[in-house]
């Protein structure tokens, strides 16, 4: 008998934890299309995090300099903000233009330094200042 009461004791305590932890992400203001596309990567942040990734390798793997990285990671870290609050969908159109500005200038960097297609802009192209 004292195992039986003890056990319903135990699964009552587990469901009174459980009841409000459930609750939570409702109170909270939890989008669960949000979490989702964070999930799936098609969140900008996402797409943010993931270039700065790509920038620091480039740079470790000497395709870019470290100004260079430096400059695009710059960049990302200046619209992290506008992408935080995109992804709540609380940006004006304005701000997304500069957000999908921003990506492309970085991803369009990176494909030309992945194909070594670069070169410093101070230089010409015999590699004089």
């Amino acid at each position: 008998m004292k195992t039986i009461l003890l056990s319903l004791t135990a699964a009552a305590a587990l469901a009174a934890a459980v009841t409000p932890a459930a609750a939570q992400p409702a109170a909270y203001g939890h989008r669960p299309e949000v979490s989702q596309a964070y999930r799936h990567g098609s969140s900008q942040t996402v797409r943010i995090d993931r270039l700065d990734r790509r920038v620091a390798d480039a740079a470790r793997e000497h395709r870019m300099s470290w100004n260079q990285a430096r400059d695009l990671r710059t960049d990302l870290r200046q619209v992290k903000s506008i992408a935080i609050r995109d992804d709540r969908g609380q940006i004006s159109h304005r701000e997304r233009q500069r957000l999908d500005r921003t990506i492309d200038r970085v991803e369009g960097a990176l494909n030309r330094f992945a194909r070594n297609d670069w070169r410093d802009d101070r230089r010409d192209h015999h590699g004089r200042r």
